[in-house]
């Protein structure tokens, strides 16, 4: 069963990605970002990108990152347009935690899998894909608690989890932007 709960754990843990370190990703050879769109990058069915995530991401530009979107969304000109304001590629058709739509992205940035690392707020879609992937896992807390009705359910299976990769000390610390 520790194995299971290895595809569930993310390799670093923050409050929000606007939290996320880019000096520390860069060092670890990171140059590419997979990113999830709901609740990650945006508030779910939104397309008003906060100010902390826009200034983030041009963070992350101009310090030579690439970014590409993978999301599970069928709102496909939501997708466009919020990528497009972040200057961001994306891929659509994915279907998490299946790893075709990661490697989809991965592809797209041009990079090999061991320079791409993939944020998002879900352990079961978002953190398990990273990880089957071969990519650096960054778990990030959701924007709002406003979410699709499957999600909702799957939540209470991720607390589950989260309570015991803490339990078994496996769960990296939370950082929160400082």
């Amino acid at each position: 069963m520790a194995g299971l709960a290895d595809l569930f754990c993310p390799d670093l843990y923050y409050d929000r990605i606007s939290s996320v370190n880019l000096d520390d990703l860069r060092s670890r050879g990171i140059r590419g970002l997979v990113i999830d769109l709901d609740n990650t990058l945006v508030a779910w069915r939104s397309s008003e990108i906060p100010p902390d995530v826009s200034e983030w991401a041009s963070k992350a530009k101009k310090m030579g990152f690439t970014l590409c979107i993978a999301s599970n969304t069928r709102r496909y000109r939501r997708l466009a347009g919020v990528a497009s304001a972040l200057g961001a590629s994306y891929v659509t058709g994915v279907s998490k935690p299946r790893r075709a739509g990661f490697r989809r992205a991965v592809r797209e940035l041009d990079l090999p899998a061991e320079c791409v690392a993939a944020i998002g707020d879900q352990l079961l879609t978002d953190i398990l894909c990273a990880n089957r992937a071969g990519l650096l896992s960054i778990f990030v807390e959701r924007i709002s608690q406003r979410e699709f009705v499957v999600t909702k359910f799957n939540r209470r299976l991720e607390r589950r989890i989260l309570d015991s990769l803490r339990k078994s000390g496996k769960l990296p610390e939370r950082r929160m932007a400082g």
